[in-house]
This record gives structure tokens, C-alpha cells and sequence, in this order.
């Protein structure tokens, strides 16, 4: 039962199927833990592989480069009862105990306590001391600037690995590119935002996350 419903889950993001996927996971906290943990598995946005599964009797089931945003979709929509948002920071140091994460926040210097579900934990383990992105319900001081993030759903690093664009669609047709484009994305200096830029293309996009970004291309 539990690979049927993890294939009909990979299968309700391949198909873009958000009700589908409320049926198998009603639950959203469940529901947003599996999305995070198909976000891991499935390949970047802009990347050209492709991911199968199987439980070796029926059909594949794929995501590729395009399900990061359907998969940033169905959690918005999860989350939409919250005011969930990225905050980028240096990672500092994690007390497994507490379910506490501590990241360095660089626009203030201040040191931000994270407070994460233990079912997130395997993502901590594969995180370097390096800047992550935390996505969470972010508590703001009196200058409106992160003081504590709680409720984290995601930990990740901070993608700024080449986006490679092989076809653009739009709703007059799509673009083809020969060789394929690749866009190496930039942080700001406070680390908040990403952005890429191509003069020749008329491409200047910002997003907070590599996905975001990718859907703003």
C-alpha cells in the first residue's frame, strides 16, 4: 500500500494533478513532507534528465526539469493558509535534541533560530556548513526584518549551479535553442535573491528560489 500510494503520488505531480494528490495525502502536513521530498529527488529546474519510477509491474512514472514547478505549485497551495517564505542564510549549527536549526542571517548579522519537524531531519544530515535557503513561517521584529523562523518545511543549499534551456514555451509556440542556453544565476549581495541576466535575449529575472527563478525565465 505504502509504494502504491508513493507511485500515485509521482504520479499525481507528473500529470500536474493536485486533487488527485489531496486524495492520497488529505493530511497537508503529510502532503507537504512528500512534496519536499519529491522536490529532492526530482531533477533541477532547467535540467535536461529525467527521473523514472517504478515498482517494476506497471508503468514509469517521470518527473523531469519541468515538475519542480508544479511540485512548488502544489505546496503553495498546501500553504496558503500561512505566510510561509525563503530566508537565505549561512548555516551556523543544528541541535538535533531541540529540533533547532541556527542560520546566520547576513542582511542583520542576527542568528535566527529555525524550528523544523523531525521529519525533515534527513535533509539537515545532507546539508554542508554552507548557505542554505529555509522555508518557513517567518516571525518579523519590529523593523520587519527575520527574527525566528518556525514551522520549517524545507532546508536546501543555495542552487546556483548553470540553468540550461533547451525549449521556452509560450502561448504562440514554443523556442528551440541550438546549443542549448545556459544562464549562470547570481545572488544580490544580501544573498536574498537570485537573478540571471542575457542581453542579446532581453532576459532580467529575479526570484528568491532556483525554481522560482527558472519559472520567471
Amino acid at each position: 500500500e505504502t509504494v502504491k500510494n508513493l507511485i500515485q503520488g509521482i504520479d499525481a505531480i507528473a500529470t500536474g494533478s493536485l486533487e488527485s494528490l489531496r486524495r492520497i495525502l488529505p493530511e497537508r502536513r503529510y502532503r507537504l513532507r512528500f512534496l519536499e521530498a519529491a522536490r529532492s529527488i526530482a531533477p533541477g529546474a532547467g535540467r535536461s534528465y529525467k527521473v523514472g519510477i517504478s515498482n517494476g509491474t506497471g508503468s514509469e512514472v517521470v518527473l523531469s526539469g519541468k515538475s519542480p514547478a508544479i511540485i512548488r505549485g502544489f505546496a503553495q497551495s498546501s500553504e496558503q493558509e500561512t505566510s510561509f517564505q525563503t530566508v537565505t542564510g549561512q548555516l551556523h549549527r543544528i541541535h538535533f535534541e531541540e529540533n533547532k536549526v541556527y542560520v546566520l542571517y547576513p542582511v542583520t548579522q542576527r542568528l535566527l533560530e529555525c524550528t523544523y519537524d523531525p521529519d525533515i531531519e534527513e535533509m539537515l544530515l545532507a546539508q554542508r556548513r554552507d548557505w542554505v535557503q529555509v522555508t518557513g513561517t517567518v516571525v518579523l521584529d519590529d523593523n520587519d526584518e527575520p527574527k525566528r523562523i518556525i514551522d520549517v518545511v524545507s532546508i536546501c543549499d543555495l542552487d546556483t549551479l548553470p540553468v540550461t534551456l533547451r525549449e521556452v514555451s509560450f502561448r504562440q509556440g514554443s523556442l528551440r535553442f541550438e546549443p542549448p542556453l545556459e544562464l549562470t544565476p547570481h545572488t544580490t549581495e544580501s544573498r536574498q535573491l537570485m537573478y540571471v541576466t542575457c542581453e542579446a535575449l532581453g532576459i532580467d529575472a529575479h526570484a528568491s528560489t532556483r525554481d522560482e527563478l527558472v519559472e520567471e525565465v
